[in-house]
């Protein structure tokens, strides 16, 4: 089964209510300490963090996410290239959550990446 979490979805989830600790959560993905860090202009790019815990018997993926707040939205990870560079490229697949896992988007790893900040 593949699930669409979407920027606005995740932000009312946040906002409508305060997360219980994991082991109380009922079964289906829960988003925690998610956050948003952008360049503070129009045009500019942003990345979205958080903590996916798939609390379900069965593997989940995380295979897009949309925003109204910028022009295009993309899955993004970092990659080690020669000489210890750091590169960030998209990851069309998504990213596995597995059964009873947490999946974390992180800086420095994987997360979402905003570009083309509309506001």
């Amino acid at each position: 089964m593949t699930r669409f979490l979407s920027a606005a979805g995740l932000a009312a989830a946040l906002l409508l209510a305060p997360l219980p600790a994991a082991a109380e959560h009922a079964e289906g993905l829960h988003v925690h300490d998610a956050y948003v860090r952008t360049m503070g202009r129009i045009g500019a790019s942003g990345a979205v963090f958080m903590v996916i815990h798939n609390n379900a018997d069965i593997d989940d993926r995380l295979i897009a996410a949309a925003s109204d707040a910028a022009a295009k939205v993309e899955l993004h990870t970092h990659i080690a290239e020669p000489g210890g560079v750091m590169r960030m490229v998209e990851v069309p697949e998504g990213f596995a959550i597995e059964a009873g896992g947490f999946r974390a988007l992180e800086r420095g790893g994987d997360h979402i990446m905003l570009l083309g900040l509309t506001r």
